[in-house]
């Protein structure tokens, strides 16, 4: 597959790390800043594309991004890369990078809790299930059920028990 151009696609926090735009010609390819996207535009397409060679640019964007924190005196995240491929037609093809995560599937029903390297929680379905419930008791869903014939009868049995 040929194609006519490779980005490298980086997301940053907080948004405003850089106050304006910010496009410079670097020895990695054009880097162009703004409103919590940083690209890496390379000099020439390249495919295949891997983590090493993606580990090596990240590297370099690292270092202007502490140039910048030095200047602004803010911290930053940084994280990514999407790896983009663009085809001369205009199409596009994305390379995402999986980071590692710990999984744990318990109990009926089946938990799960993905976390990020750091430990945070990012999905938990026990917690949206949770969520959900209170939501829909909120919602008078208990009193739907109390009022009707069948189902309150059992969930007084139930609460007597």
């Amino acid at each position: 597959m040929t194609y006519a151009r490779t980005d490298l696609e980086y997301s940053y926090e907080p948004r405003d790390f850089y106050e304006a735009e910010v496009v410079v010609d670097t020895d990695i390819g054009r880097l162009t800043a703004v409103d919590g996207t940083l690209i890496v535009t390379l000099p020439t397409p390249r495919t295949p594309f891997d983590r090493k060679e993606a580990a090596t640019i990240t590297e370099s964007v690292r270092a202007i991004m502490r140039a910048r924190q030095v200047l602004v005196h803010r911290p930053f995240t940084l994280s990514g890369p999407n790896v983009i491929h663009y085809r001369p037609n205009g199409r596009r093809d994305i390379v995402m990078f999986a980071e590692t995560a710990k999984i744990e599937i318990k109990g009926v029903p089946v938990d799960i809790l993905v976390t990020d390297r750091s430990g945070k929680v990012v999905t938990s379905t026990r917690a949206d299930r949770i969520a959900e419930h209170s939501r829909r008791l909120s919602k008078g869903l208990r009193k739907q059920f109390l009022d009707h014939p069948y189902c309150g009868q059992c969930l007084r049995v139930t609460a007597a028990q």
